[in-house]
C-alpha cells in the first residue's frame, strides 16, 4: 500500500500571485504510457510564482497539465483565489517518485480567472 495526499491545486496556490511564462502542447511518450493522460489533458501551462504570501515559493516555476488553455496568454498575470480569484477548477496534485526523487503532477480542467 502507498502513502497518497490528497491535495488540491487550489490549495497548494491560494493566495499566490503568478504569470504565464509558457503555454505547450503535450506529446504522449510510449516510454512513460502516458497517452491517456496526454489525450485529456493536452496543454501544459507554465507559470512563475512572483508573490507567495507566505514566502516560501516566491520564484518558483510550476506545471499545471490542463484540458483547455485557450483563454491563457504569455505574460498574463493573477492571483488565485479559490472564492473570488483565479481558480483551477477540478485541480488535482499527485506526488510520485522516480528514481528516488519526488515529483508533484498538478492537473486540472484550465485555469480560469476571477473577479
Amino acid at each position: 500500500m502507498a502513502f497518497k495526499i490528497k491535495m488540491t491545486v487550489n490549495q497548494a496556490v491560494e493566495g499566490c500571485s503568478a504569470v504565464v511564462i509558457g503555454l505547450l502542447t503535450r506529446k504522449a511518450n510510449p516510454n512513460y504510457h502516458n497517452e491517456k493522460d496526454v489525450n485529456e489533458y493536452p496543454k501544459t501551462v507554465r507559470l512563475a510564482i512572483t508573490n507567495d504570501p507566505a514566502g516560501v515559493n516566491n520564484g518558483q516555476i510550476i506545471s499545471i497539465k490542463v484540458k483547455n488553455a485557450d483563454n491563457l496568454s504569455i505574460g498574463q498575470e493573477f492571483t488565485f483565489n479559490s472564492k473570488t480569484g483565479t481558480k483551477v477548477p477540478n485541480g488535482e496534485i499527485h506526488f510520485w517518485s522516480r528514481n528516488g526523487f519526488v515529483q508533484i503532477a498538478m492537473k486540472g480542467d484550465g485555469i480560469i480567472e476571477g473577479n
